[in-house]
């Protein structure tokens, strides 16, 4: 007989990813916030399976390198807990240097995944005058016409 599981919450957790960290890969930022997840004691949802994982999604991919401002994943836990609680736990939970959670916002059954609901991303790029990484010439650069493809 297979029982169905049903989820007692969802949570959206938004955070930043700054400084050093920026060039942390996917799969270790994944690592990372699984292991906070158990240093904060926050119990889990996992996956059904051979090979059960936490049931968390992380969208959209920020290429590494980067900096994140307002990242989000969002997670199931096993039984109800307050917002509040879960951000306090999170941030006593000795993420690296550069990985904040700064909003936990519980999600009502029914919402769409991450990949469904974000349609876009902004993405600021500073150039400094004096960096290495500017080429010659190109403080002066003026886009031209585009053809299209």
């Amino acid at each position: 007989m297979i029982i169905p599981h049903v989820s007692a919450m969802k949570l959206r957790i938004i955070y930043s990813k700054t400084g050093m960290i920026r060039f942390i890969s996917h799969r270790d930022l994944m690592r990372v916030f699984f292991r906070a997840f158990r240093r904060a004691a926050l119990p889990v949802e996992y996956s059904q399976g051979f090979n059960p994982h936490p049931r968390v999604e992380f969208c959209p991919r920020v290429p590494g390198g980067m900096e994140g401002l307002k990242e989000i994943l969002d997670r199931r836990h096993s039984e109800e807990m307050d917002p509040d609680e879960v951000l306090s736990r999170l941030n006593d939970s000795h993420l690296p240097r550069g990985i904040a959670p700064r909003v936990v916002t519980p999600l009502a059954e029914g919402i769409p995944s991450l990949g469904k609901t974000i349609m876009a991303a902004r993405y600021v790029v500073l150039l400094l005058p004096n960096s290495r990484s500017v080429p010659p010439g190109s403080r002066n650069f003026s886009p031209g016409k585009v053809s299209p493809k």
